[in-house]
């Protein structure tokens, strides 16, 4: 019988949680975290996350923080209540502290409205010193993605969007539970091009894949040469560099 790789049963923090998921249980609560943001340094600037946990659909390789609605109404609710949390941590940071980085992740945080957008953009801005130059960036789901939400984007100060594009293979999006058409990634690109938002597409490929993953990731039309890495900054993000050929193979299949 094939043993699984140590680093796949290790228990590690995920790269989406701060302080990570390990540093969390029943002795971290508001006490705590008003110390916690009593320690920032007066004047140093900040970055905030905002997390939006739903989705459409549940992409089965995700192990963030999210679940699938069928209905906006728990998404608006999540949002009332996310706008009282940003008044009571600018509260508890006694004034309007600077911001140099803002990040909003999921979740699809494209599966707000482009009026919640605006409200939690004014809320952020309201309660916190947006410097001139920070960087406000934007997971976004391609699928369903528009003209009106591109402007939404770029009116709440948006500069950059982060395109999570696991594969174009039909067969592996459909084994992921992920559908997503080469064409609707180059829409979205294009939309956040005019709408001047840089772009960076993010795919997870393992370290072994990824020489005959480069010639897979074409979105231009049929017969062009444009490739994502003209329509976007394409970022590759190494999985399990450790595995052996054979684990890989024994993963994906």
């Amino acid at each position: 019988m094939q043993q699984t790789s140590p680093l796949l049963s290790a228990n590690v923090p995920r790269y989406t949680s701060y302080p990570t998921a390990p540093h969390f249980h029943a002795g971290i609560n508001s006490a705590r975290y008003r110390d916690w943001l009593g320690t920032l340094p007066e004047n140093a600037p900040l970055s905030l996350y905002l997390h939006i946990p739903f989705c459409d659909t549940l992409c089965w390789f995700c192990g963030c923080n999210t679940t699938a609605v069928n209905t906006y109404s728990p998404v608006r609710s999540y949002c009332d209540m996310l706008l009282k949390e940003i008044g009571m941590v600018s509260a508890a940071l006694n004034g309007r502290r600077p911001v140099s980085h803002i990040h909003w992740g999921g979740g699809s945080p494209t599966l707000l409205s482009t009026g919640d957008i605006a409200r939690l953009n004014d809320a952020l801005r309201a309660n916190f010193d947006v410097l001139p130059d920070a960087e406000f960036a934007v997971e976004i789901d391609p699928r369903g993605f528009n003209h009106a939400m591109a402007q939404a984007l770029k009116t709440a100060g948006v500069t950059r969007a982060s395109i999570g594009l696991q594969d174009c293979d039909p067969a592996v999006q459909h084994a992921i539970n992920r559908i997503q058409s080469d064409e609707e990634t180059a829409h979205a690109i294009e939309l956040l091009r005019e709408a001047g938002i840089g772009s960076g597409i993010h795919y997870p490929v393992p370290v072994h894949l990824q020489p005959a993953y480069q010639g897979r990731v074409a979105l231009g039309p049929a017969g062009g040469a444009e490739s994502a890495r003209a329509c976007a900054e394409v970022v590759s993000l190494p999985m399990y560099p450790e595995l052996t050929d054979a684990e890989v193979s024994h993963i994906c299949t």
